[in-house]
């Protein structure tokens, strides 16, 4: 039994480990959004690692391109300045189909489920098939007359929503006129609106945690004093709490300044060249953190720290719980790019004649990789092994590690010449013989080194319980439990009663079974004729003892008479 129940433990422990490297290898994790997630961290759980080997992998064209691509899938997604959604195949660059709104596309692409979502510079949010590259619907259903236009920012999609910010411009009904946060329901046939909140002049993109929606408004001019952050209900519009700032990054089609939220704080660039941190529950003020100049470009969050670009030519390190500075380093060009991070990597370009993307160490700022692009480029993308960024020239550059050759070690199909990662090892094909994985397609007879032996049925001779389907080898035979009635067998735990086939000995030795009665011990006839003989045979003996006595004495008086 503790030899089956060994084999038993080994064999979950294989079949748990099994499943975690399927898990590992069910694929890439997609950036879908500007910032990768709703919380807008700018960290993905893919890692390179080591971005010291990035070689550019392909390099395609398109109009001015000011915003963060969007992954998901097999294709990448870039919107330009030029009024065009571009969606390229995200290993070869291969240009898969492009969509052509009605106005300039400064906001980036969000990818949910299986459509892309972009707001317009024309006011109309558009939901395109991400794979045909169709338009499903559109709408601009803040419109509310004659002469009324909107200009909206970066969308943000959760769930069945759409939470935008935007500007009605209604001169004639002054209480209606103005920036607006809007939640709309994309399931809906005409994609109604659920709620609007009036919040000031100019709306940064939106972060969401929870229930709730930050987000700020300003003026986008250095000389405000009244930029407010708002936490909203996401369900309901209402205003939670909100807080007077520094004058905020936000400007008429999309925002630089993006809030990232994180554990129980929430973060915001400003042009008063801080970075501020508040209570997300309570909006009230943690800390504040000043640079050299101000901070138009968002934060990423990584474990306990912050990182932070500032115009003032650094890109800074901070605790995120304390604010306290832990390293900085010399860009030695503005930096209005947000970071993306990737394992122990952060990713950022500079500004302006900088035309630079780099991977820095996330622990100390050091550069370890760096790649001259023709113009200023964007926030990066990193999905997979690959980094995707956009410059202003109108290229989408996407960088990826060589690949490797068969035997070598992966983590991604796509990291492997043959396209096949199996187990961490770039093999020839999916099903490898000769790696311990009995894997789909492999059995006994195709591979006796990686898949064990076909277990034998019921009635089926074996030599150990786990040559047995159910796991019960019972004297040399696979029965269904360890008590076999019917085996010739009285084994433990089977009687006479329960099985009587097996165990008919046990009856006949409890009725021969002699008395213990005590009895008086009865002599056979021959032990009887044998101990009459006892007496005769003593007297006998005497006899003949005394006659020799009696001769050797008589001797003795002869031989004296004669002397």
């Amino acid at each position: 039994m503790k030899t089956k129940i060994k084999l038993n433990v080994e064999k979950i422990l294989i079949t748990v480990m099994i499943c975690f490297i399927f898990i590992g290898f069910a694929g890439a994790e997609d950036w879908p959004m500007f910032m990768h997630d709703l919380e807008r961290t700018g960290e993905t759980s893919d890692v390179i690692e080591n971005p010291e080997d990035l070689k550019l992998k392909w390099k395609s064209g398109t109009g001015v391109v000011w915003s963060s691509p969007a992954v998901s899938g097999d294709y990448v997604y870039v919107s330009s300045k030029g009024n065009v959604l571009y969606c390229f195949d995200r290993y070869t660059g291969e240009l898969k189909w492009k969509f052509r709104t009605g106005g300039s596309l400064w906001s980036p692409p969000i990818v949910s489920e299986e459509y892309v979502y972009i707001g317009s510079l024309d006011g109309y949010i558009y939901c395109i098939d991400k794979h045909a590259g169709e338009l499903k619907w559109k709408t601009r259903e803040w419109k509310i007359g004659a002469g009324a236009t909107v200009s909206s920012t970066s969308l943000t999609v959760s769930e069945d929503y759409i939470y935008i910010g935007v500007n009605i411009k209604a001169y004639a009904i002054p209480d209606l006129h103005g920036y607006y946060l809007c939640c709309l329901n994309k399931t809906s046939p005409h994609r109604e609106i659920i709620w609007k909140t009036k919040i000031g002049n100019g709306v940064t993109s939106a972060a969401i945690s929870g229930d709730y929606i930050y987000v700020g408004s300003g003026n986008n001019s250095r000389n405000a004093v009244n930029d407010t952050f708002y936490c909203i209900d996401k369900n309901t519009g209402e205003v939670k709490w909100k807080t007077v700032t520094g004058p905020l990054v936000t400007g008429p089609w999309s925002a630089f300044s993006t809030p990232v939220v994180s554990g129980d704080y929430v973060y915001i660039g400003s042009y008063d060249n801080h970075l501020y941190c508040y209570d997300k529950n309570t909006g009230e003020l943690a800390w504040k953190f000043k640079t050299g100049d101000y901070i138009e470009s968002s934060p990423a969050v990584s474990g306990n720290y912050i990182y932070v670009p500032s115009t003032d030519e650094h890109l800074y390190c901070l605790d995120k719980t304390t604010g306290k500075e832990i390293w900085k380093v010399d860009t030695r060009y503005p930096v209005l790019i947000s970071p993306a991070i990737s394992g122990d990597y952060i990713y950022i370009g500079a500004w302006k004649w900088g035309n630079y993307i780099y991977a820095l160490d996330k622990s100390t700022g050091e550069v370890k990789w760096k790649f001259k692009t023709d113009a200023p480029v964007d926030s990066a993308a990193v999905s997979e092994n690959y980094v995707y960024v956009g410059d202003w020239n109108g290229s989408v550059y996407a960088f990826a590690i060589p690949l490797k050759l068969n035997d070598e070690s992966c983590s991604y199909n796509s990291d492997c010449q043959s396209k096949h990662c199996v187990h961490e090892v770039c093999r020839s094909n999916v099903s490898y013989c000769g790696d311990n994985y009995c894997d789909s397609g492999e059995n006994y007879s195709s591979c006796s080194s990686d898949c064990e032996k076909p277990k034998k049925t019921n009635d089926e001779s074996c030599s150990y319980d786990a040559d047995c389907q159910s796991n019960h080898c019972v004297h040399g035979v696979c029965r269904p439990t360890d008590h076999y009635c019917g085996d010739n067998y009285c084994d433990s735990g089977e009687t006479y009663s329960s099985c009587p086939s097996d165990c008919k000995i046990e009856k006949a030795e409890k009725e021969e079974q002699p008395d213990e009665t005590p009895k008086t011990i009865e002599k056979t006839e021959t032990e009887k004729s044998e101990s009459q003989y006892i007496p005769f045979q003593i007297i006998g003996i005497l006899i003949g003892t005394g006659i020799l006595i009696a001769l050797i004495v008589l001797i003795f008086i002869l031989l004296k008479q004669r002397k």
